[in-house]
C-alpha cells in the first residue's frame, strides 16, 4: 500500500484541485501530455495493484512492519487475520481496487477531467469499503456505499 497504492491514488485525487483566494479561483488540473502520462501511470499501477493483491499468500506486509498509526490503523498482523478469516471479501476488495483502476485509466486516456474526478470518488469508496472492514480497529461505521452507486462528492 505504501509504495504502489497510496502515491499512485495521490496522484489521482490531487490531479484536480480548485481553491478559491481573494482572486478568485485557482485552478490545477493536468494540461500537458507529460501530466496525463503522469495520471495514466498512476492508474495503471491502482488497476494491477488490485491483481497483485489477490494473489494468494501474498503477505499483508514486509517481515516487521508495524503500523504507522497504532489504534488507528490495525497491525500488519491483525490486517492479515482478517484477510485470512474473508478471503472473498478480500478478493472482492482487491477486484474493487482493480476495477477503479480501470475506470480511472479510460478518463486519463480520454483526457476527461470530469470523468476523472468521478473515478476518484469511485476509488475513494473502493479504498474506504476495504479499510473499514480490514484496516480499522473496531470500526462500526457503515462502508462509504457500493463502487456502482458512487457519486461525485469533490
Amino acid at each position: 500500500m505504501r509504495s504502489l497504492v497510496d502515491p499512485a491514488a495521490d496522484a489521482i485525487w490531487d490531479a484536480v484541485v480548485i481553491t478559491s483566494t481573494a482572486a478568485g479561483l485557482d485552478e490545477r488540473r493536468p494540461e500537458t501530455d507529460d501530466d496525463w502520462n503522469a495520471l495514466e501511470r498512476s492508474a495503471v499501477v491502482l488497476a494491477e495493484s488490485g491483481n497483485l493483491l489477490q494473489i494468494d499468500d501474498r503477505p499483508i506486509a514486509a517481515a516487521g512492519s508495524v503500523s504507522e498509526l497504532p489504534g488507528v490503523d490495525l497491525e500488519p498482523s491483525d490486517i492479515a487475520a482478517r484477510v485470512a478469516a474473508e478471503p472473498r471479501a478480500w478478493a472482492r476488495s482487491a477486484r474493487e481496487l482493480r476495477d477503479a483502476g480501470g475506470v480511472t485509466l479510460e478518463a486519463v486516456r480520454a483526457r476527461d477531467v470530469d470523468a476523472l474526478l468521478a473515478s476518484g470518488d469511485r476509488l475513494y469508496v473502493a479504498c474506504e469499503n476495504c479499510h473499514s472492514r480490514f484496516w480499522y480497529p473496531d470500526d462500526a461505521t457503515p462502508s462509504v456505499g457500493s463502487v456502482e452507486s458512487a457519486s461525485p462528492s469533490r
